[in-house]
């Protein structure tokens, strides 16, 4: 017998993990019981659902009995239920001690906590089934039985016994069970169970997000499968979500560093220090302290809790000259003191010094010679004194050195007499000089010999011994090509032969061939770099590099790189940021990297990609599409695709393609060629159903929707030839829902909604006459609802989002007044999610995503995200959400989030 929802939602609600916690996760204990709890929580899901997710039983029963004691968090408390006192006061019976011979479908015990008052003590087996009353005994028939909270406190030791309040634990896992009418019987003679608990719109006020890897571009769709979820959109990489600067391994590995805080925004400055790291940026926390653009984090991986200097703008250099550290940038404030772009700390002081030169335009970089600072940007006084773009200060106070160059100054390097300049200017003291200059220190004179020239911006120096290294934006220097990266002899200027080639182009596939199972690795490179380089550190006998890139000498480098320093060889440092690199700087065997990435240590995973539900890594599943997936859909073993790619795995497909769920490597030969991209996929009843752009699939004529027959996938007669774009599909009994653009489908008249005969695609009489768009669509309970661009449904006011009563055909009263697109909807029957563009519902914040219990009432529930949701998917435990946003509750989470329910 299969499980019924609300059994899964009792399941759900079994293990209490730190799913709806923010406590602190450094306590390593906490952690280990968190990640337990969870895998057991998704276990239990997955067998309940489906046997063949989880075959390995003795791993399930032992893990289940095994965790004591079981806890749930809480906003600032915990609560904690030892099950071996459980046992040992006589409120639940032993495990059995021979679960194969004994007992073989025992499960174990389980704790859910309602509320303070009302806890919920739970022993399972392999049963479909529960009851709510009796006591608990020893033998093997499936049993539920309720704990009063006296003895429950009782049992506890003073450190697990129930504390504080439980306002903050959710109770939708139980509600959504009560809300099933098939368990509702069962479950009603529960003195545990609390009216309270049956309002599953008393979501808490704040929820648990778990750290999954992420991609670096946009999510598109999401499709959650047993304990893999599937993601597709617009990126490049997935990897951990290590936050935007991370110091890593100088060894190969270029792994990064465990104990390390989280920084919540881009690091474009940092130095290195004997007590840890400098870093400065557009950031407003360090491992969760607040710190304005400037902070230090000691040796050991902690926040300086001493050190804040609090600067309002961004920071972009940061240097020591002696005893006292330097910082330029775009900021007028540090403190309470207004300082304009250049400010000066002592030893050890986060109070910026008396020191004020009040520059009037951004300082990108400085360099120390002696007691000499010399300043670079886009300033163009100092003070009341004109300095253009460069400027130089001995011991505080401003020199008369004044190069006077037209353009931008990015950086600076002294080595020797020489300070050298590199920028965007293309004259300095009057004389031609194209992005790359040389001036003596002793007396500020432009050096005659030293001009080898640029094609194109210059954003970073570096000296070794008599080289200087440059990176850039340029093609050409010195009259020679040279890709991003180029070195000069320090005395003439010449153009050295060291030449890295930071970019590689590749073949798309190594044969040209269309054997479906053909891996398409880059075999052909030229010798070019294939973006921006924005940063050099030389360290030893290797250059370390960070740009735009995601190639250097033919080898694949996303955004940094370590060349050795003599012959331009790429070494096989490999780190693997999710988005450009804007400093690197060595310490040790440490190399700190910053930028605007959040992951570091990730893998290349172009447009689709796979992760483990319950570790949130990335899994071996890899289609490498060369585009946009708009969709995908899982069907047994095959992940359907559909976007704007026209390459699978190296080989033609079209907008569409069938790929293995278990390897990726084997490519279906599927292969229905439709003429222009595909925006949605959906299934019902052995047939896969596509709607998007298309006027053919091959050779039929197929307006803008289709559908195929599985397993074979040959395409069906049914065609509701629309006029227009369609987006989003549901399903009832006989009947297809079709949402789009178009105004016309089914051979009728049809704006943007239209029901459809499942078999030959004409439409039925039922015409809501929708005034904008329908992007997303779903049915539960014989309710339809909608979600789009529309403000009206048959002429009545329903904003971006309304429902229909499937036994009458009728537009419901329910009316939350979404202010912006809705893109994508989820209903189950228990709650109702919806993603998109908007900022409020019925006038409450609801940023990009809200969701709603079966009555129709909004969940308290916020992840105050900051940019679009495209895609949603949700079991009993989780949703899965993709979009644009790039934070989840203020801090850092791009593009992808898994998150308690609501």
């Amino acid at each position: 017998m299969l499980v019924t929802a609300g059994l899964v939602g009792i399941l759900a609600g079994v293990i209490i993990t730190a799913t709806n916690s923010k406590r602190n996760t450094n306590n390593a204990m906490d952690i280990q019981r968190q990640y337990h709890a969870k895998e057991i929580q998704h276990a239990l899901v997955q067998y309940f659902t489906d046997e063949r997710a989880f075959p390995d039983q003795t791993k399930f029963q032992q893990g289940f009995t095994n965790l004591r004691p079981v806890c749930a968090y809480g906003n600032a408390d915990t609560y904690c239920v030892n099950l071996d006192t459980l046992v040992a006061k006589g409120y639940i019976p032993p495990p059995p001690q021979d679960e194969a011979e004994a007992c073989p479908n025992w499960l174990g015990y389980g704790v859910y906590l309602q509320s303070q008052t009302e806890p919920l003590v739970i022993a399972m087996d392999r049963g479909r089934t529960a009851t709510t009353k009796g006591a608990i005994s020893p033998n093997c028939g499936t049993q539920v039985a309720v704990t009063s909270s006296s003895s429950l406190a009782s049992a506890g030791s003073s450190s697990s016994s129930l504390i504080g309040s439980s306002s903050s634990i959710s109770s939708a896992p139980l509600s959504s069970s009560v809300a099933s009418s098939s368990l509702s019987s069962s479950l009603a003679a529960s003195s545990s169970i609390s009216s309270a608990a049956v309002s599953s719109s008393s979501a808490p006020p704040t929820l648990a997000t778990s750290s999954p890897w992420v991609p670096n571009g946009p999510v598109y769709t999401v499709e959650h499968a047993g304990r893999t979820t599937y993601i597709g959109g617009l990126f490049t990489i997935v990897g951990p979500n290590t936050g935007y600067g991370v110091p890593v391994n100088r060894d190969d590995t270029g792994a990064p560093e465990s104990a390390f805080p989280y920084v919540n925004g881009p690091v474009y400055a940092v130095i290195d220090d004997s007590d840890g790291w400098y870093i400065g940026g557009e950031f407003t926390q360090v491992g969760g302290v607040a710190r304005n653009n400037l902070a230090h984090i000691n040796a050991d991986g902690t926040v300086d809790t001493a050190w804040n200097p609090n600067v309002n703008g961004r920071v972009r250099a940061i240097i020591r000259k002696g005893a006292d550290m330097y910082i330029g940038g775009d900021f007028t404030q540090v403190g309470s003191l207004t300082r304009n772009r250049l400010a000066a700390f002592g030893a050890l002081s986060s109070t910026a010094s008396t020191w004020n030169p009040n520059l009037n335009g951004t300082v990108h970089t400085l360099a120390v010679n002696g007691s000499t600072l010399y300043v670079g940007g886009d300033f163009t006084l100092v003070g009341s004194t004109a300095r253009n773009r460069l400027a130089s200060f001995a011991s505080n106070i401003l020199t008369t050195w004044n190069p006077n160059a037209n353009g931008t100054v990015y950086s600076l390097a002294v080595h020797g007499s020489s300070v050298y300049a590199g920028g965007a200017f293309t004259q300095v003291s009057g004389v031609t000089r194209n992005r790359l200059a040389a001036f003596k220190t002793s007396n500020g004179a432009i050096s005659t010999s030293w001009k080898p020239s640029s094609d194109a911006p210059v954003y970073a120096l570096a000296i070794h011994g008599n080289d200087v290294f440059a990176s850039g934006d340029f093609l050409t220097v010195g009259g020679q090509t040279r890709r991003y990266l180029a070195s000069f002899d320090g005395n003439t200027g010449s153009v050295s032969s060291w030449d890295p080639n930071s970019r590689g182009d590749f073949n798309e596939d190594d044969s040209n061939s269309e054997d479906p199972n053909a891996i398409g690795n880059p075999t052909s490179m030229s010798t070019n770099v294939d973006g921006t380089v924005r940063t050099l550190f030389v360290e030893g006998d290797t250059v370390y590099v960070g740009g735009d890139f995601s190639y250097i000498g033919g080898q694949p480098r996303n955004y940094v790189a370590a060349i050795d320093a003599g012959n331009g060889e790429l070494k096989s440092w490999n780190p693997s940021a999710s988005n450009p690199v804007y400093v690197v700087a060595v310490h040790g065997n440490s190399v700190y990297i910053g930028g605007t990435f959040n992951s570091i240590g990730g893998d290349n995973r172009n447009n689709a990609a796979a992760l483990d539900s319950i570790t949130g890594q990335l899994l071996p599943w890899d289609p490498n599409a060369n585009s946009l997936v708009r969709s995908l859909l899982v069907n047994g073993s095959t992940v359907y695709m559909a976007g704007e790619f026209d390459r699978v795995r190296g080989v033609t497909r079209e907008y569409l393609a069938a790929v293995n769920t278990a390897d990726s490597i084997t490519l279906s030969s599927w292969n229905p060629e439709p003429n222009w991209p595909v925006r949605v996929l959906a299934l019902n009843a052995n047939r896969l159903y596509a709607g998007g752009d298309f006027s053919r699939i091959g050779e039929n004529t197929r307006n803008f929707a289709a559908s195929f027959q599985l397993p074979a996938g040959t395409l069906t007669s049914w065609n509701p030839n629309a006029d227009d774009t369609v987006s989003a599909f549901a399903f009832d009994t006989g009947t297809a829902y079709m949402g789009g653009s178009f105004l016309h489908a089914g051979g009728s008249a049809r704006n943007r909604l239209a029901a459809l005969d499942l078999v030959n695609g004409t439409s039925t009489a039922w015409n809501p006459n929708m005034n904008n768009s329908v992007q997303a669509l779903s049915v539960t309970n014989q309710i339809l609802y909608a979600g789009g661009d529309f403000t009206q449904a048959g002429g009545v006011v329903r904003n971006r989002l309304a429902s229909f009563d499937l036994t009458n055909n009728s537009l419901r009263a329910w009316n939350p007044n979404v202010s912006g697109p809705v893109r994508t909807l989820v209903a189950n029957g228990i709650k109702i999610l919806a993603g998109g563009d908007f900022a409020t519902v019925s006038s409450l914040a609801h940023p990009y995503i809200v969701g709603f219990d079966s009555a129709g009432i909004a969940f308290t529930w916020n992840p105050q995200l900051n940019g679009s949701v495209l895609a949603l998917d949700t079991d009993t435990l989780n949703i899965y959400a993709g979009g644009n946003f790039t934070t989840v509750l203020s801090s850092p989470k791009q593009y992808f989030m898994q998150t308690t329910a609501p």
